[in-house]
């Protein structure tokens, strides 16, 4: 999910955050663009819709490319989710309690109906492997030296040797290479404050700045 905030005047390399924040395939995208185009602006667009400036064109053209779909009513806040996600998206709204008063910003809550899963893959440590013991592993798991020279180098017993050394590799990297997940689960607990954030029920909202 990406919140992006363009200052009015501001040099904007569109393509550039396209590619940020499009790149996975599961995005949302929203924010205060400051960029105003007839999709989005709807009965809101004043100006003349045969000379849309240049980095809208290419914000309503890139979010296109990228198979996002405009998930608000042209005329509201922008708001463009990825094809993946637009069937979860449950509400994008203005949040009720505003804690910005002198600010004509205001917070927008979003609620997504989606089914978590864990990555339980694993990653081989091959730099902290112990070396030697790999080592003795592969040679444990071939045959001796002198039956090896007597293997005659034609198709069928290049072939064999090629299979044998590849198991061989295969069974002590099994036995002998350390493991991890790809991405663990964090070795501290979430503290209260970021829990209380993540629940959405408990933002301090007293400390948020605009």
């Amino acid at each position: 999910m990406s919140r992006v905030f363009f200052l009015p005047g501001q040099t904007i390399n569109v393509p550039e955050m396209l590619a940020k924040t499009t790149r996975s395939g599961s995005d949302i995208v929203m924010g205060d663009l400051n960029l105003h185009h007839p999709s989005w602006s709807g009965q809101l667009f004043r100006g003349d819709h045969s000379k849309v400036l240049l980095p809208a064109r290419l914000l309503e053209e890139g979010m296109a490319n990228a198979d996002m779909v405009l998930k608000t009513t042209p005329g509201t806040a922008t708001f463009v989710a990825g094809r993946s996600l637009q069937n979860h998206v449950q509400s994008c709204r203005v949040y009720e309690q505003s804690p910005w008063p002198e600010s004509d910003h205001r917070p927008i809550r979003t609620t997504l109906e989606i089914q978590l899963f864990r990555d339980t893959r694993i990653r081989c440590l091959f730099d902290k492997t112990n070396v030697k013991l790999f080592n003795a592993k592969v040679a444990s798991n071939l045959q001796p030296l002198d039956e090896l020279e007597a293997i005659e180098l034609n198709q069928e017993g290049s072939e064999k040797l090629a299979n044998d050394i590849i198991e061989s590799l295969k069974k002590a990297i099994d036995e002998i290479v350390p493991t991890d997940e790809v991405y663990p689960p964090p070795k501290k607990p979430l503290d209260h404050k970021t829990r209380q954030f993540l629940d959405g029920d408990g933002t301090t909202f007293s400390q948020s700045t605009p």
